[in-house]
């Protein structure tokens, strides 16, 4: 998944799609994640694109879960 940060203001998003977790799908995150980083740079937006893969250490609702 490509996430958009924000230096600014420290803000962090998911930015576009997300991909699948195989060799090809990370060279093509990192393609659009690089192509991004131009385009903000052209518009002179101070931003950061990072491919990133999500591990979950733990996890906590608000709500009950099913079980």
């Amino acid at each position: 998944m490509i996430m958009e940060f924000d230096p600014t203001n420290a803000e962090m998003a998911k930015f576009g799609d997300t991909y699948a977790d195989s060799e090809f799908n990370r060279a093509e995150a990192e393609r659009d994640a690089e192509a991004a980083a131009e385009k903000a740079a052209s518009k002179g937006l101070k931003r950061q694109y990072l491919v990133v893969r999500v591990n979950a250490v733990a996890a906590f609702a608000s709500y009950p879960l099913p079980e």
